[in-house]
């Protein structure tokens, strides 16, 4: 039998694409999508409105949630019906007002799903929003062959996460491209995400907050030649990733896994 496991799928993108690999590699398990109506997990994304959904329409089974997050605040009257094994940060925590020290988002165990050394590149990622991407290309042409930009709606996702791990550095409006960057070590600067949707800087301090990584206010994309100029800082919380990872492959709820299922040990 499969996990029954609810990601977004409206539109391609590659950070919610992930979660199946993802749920497979760490469960050893098939995984195939299902609604909020008959999901058994709950994983990768601003997904929370899919568990109150799952309540609203009637799920028999209580949805466990991995590592999931809040788009922005909700009402919480799906509480008892589902069940926490890991939230993305403490903002989520404080909006679903439950209590959890386990945080992280499964994006950082992308490594360990791929699991091959990624060829460096020398590039310069950018990850605009996708309503931005012909202004960006525009604006940073001086950059030469040095710039890639990075489409999150590729039609391979997992070659969307080589290009993201091959960069020299990466300047993300996408959240994943960040948390992918950060997987892999590569040096990462957030993009200012303002007017996509409502609250669309909460998820980045949510993320943030629950691997203990500052969060510099987001920069504009006529910032980024600057930025790269002044020198961009090393991943400095590479053990805060690490012990993300742990964490989340240790929360992963056991009855979701199968005899095949890779031990919960994160190398150092």
């Amino acid at each position: 039998m499969s996990l029954k496991l609810f990601w977004w799928k409206s539109q391609p993108n590659f950070g919610d694409r992930i979660s199946k690999d993802i749920v497979a590699y760490v469960s050893g398990q098939t995984v195939e999508w299902a609604g909020p109506e008959e999901a058994e997990m709950i994983g990768v994304g601003s997904i929370m409105y899919a568990a109150r959904q799952s309540f609203k329409r009637g799920n028999k089974v209580s949805p466990w949630l991995w590592g999931t997050g809040a788009m922005k605040p909700l009402p919480t009257d799906f509480i008892d019906h589902i069940q926490i094994a890991a939230l993305r940060g403490p903002i989520t925590r404080e909006i679903l007002g439950v209590k959890t020290e386990v945080f992280g988002d499964p994006g950082l165990l992308m490594p360990l799903v791929l699991g091959e050394t990624v060829e460096k590149t020398g590039k310069i990622g950018v990850i605009p929003h996708i309503s931005q991407a012909d202004e960006t290309a525009a604006a940073l042409a001086g950059l030469g062959d040095k710039l890639e930009i990075i489409d999150p709606r590729g039609e391979n996702h997992l070659d969307v996460v080589r290009q993201i791990a091959g960069c020299d550095v990466v300047f993300s409006s996408s959240l994943h491209g960040l948390i992918i960057a950060d997987a892999f070590g590569v040096p990462n600067v957030w993009l200012d995400p303002d007017g996509n949707h409502p609250f669309a800087r909460l998820k980045f301090y949510d993320y943030a907050a629950g691997i203990g990584r500052i969060m510099p206010l987001p920069i504009s994309v006529r910032q980024i030649e600057a930025t790269l100029d002044a020198g961009i800082a090393q991943v400095d919380y590479g053990e805060n990733v690490r012990q993300a990872q742990q964490r989340l492959m240790e929360a992963f709820p056991a009855a979701f896994k199968a005899k095949t299922a890779p031990k919960a040990e994160v190398a150092a």
